[in-house]
């Protein structure tokens, strides 16, 4: 990548969060990931995308516990999205669902981002061979011990 060089990005940008993950993830994708799902069983209350969505948001969500994160994922989901029906209300339900989901169809979720991303970094996307990613440190405390350590 020369100095000079300016990664091309999508012609018209996402302006909002909602606005991003429809750019990353378009209905192309969904109508993939949708395959590797079983059939719904009358109204479920947890679709695919409501339960990827709901997942998304509670990874940028606040709070002191998980419970909590999710009320406000769940109130985001509802509020984004006010036509369709809504989530289920317990924690414990989301969890039930998400572990229902199968695995495939996360993987087709996340194949498609790194396409849409290597898509519209395509000017950028590698460096000397390499794709470079960055990760923000954390603040979490987390163990340390032999077992977890890189080798």
């Amino acid at each position: 990548m020369k100095h000079g060089t300016s990664c091309r990005i999508a012609r018209k940008s996402p302006q909002s969060f909602l606005d991003c993950l429809r750019h990353f993830l378009t209905p192309q994708a969904w109508k993939q990931a949708q395959q590797h799902c079983p059939k719904q069983r009358g109204s479920e209350r947890w679709t695919l995308h409501t339960l990827v969505f709901t997942l998304l948001v509670l990874t940028w969500c606040c709070g002191d516990s998980l419970p909590e994160r999710f009320e406000t994922a769940r109130a985001f989901h509802v509020v984004c999205h006010p036509k369709r029906k809504r989530p289920g209300q317990t924690f414990a339900g989301f969890q039930k669902a998400l572990a229902r989901l199968p695995m495939p169809a996360l993987r087709v979720l996340a194949a498609s981002v790194r396409q849409r991303l290597e898509h519209c970094f395509a000017d950028c996307w590698q460096w000397r061979g390499f794709v470079p990613i960055g990760c923000d440190g954390s603040r979490v405390p987390c163990p340390r011990s032999a077992e977890l350590a890189v080798r």
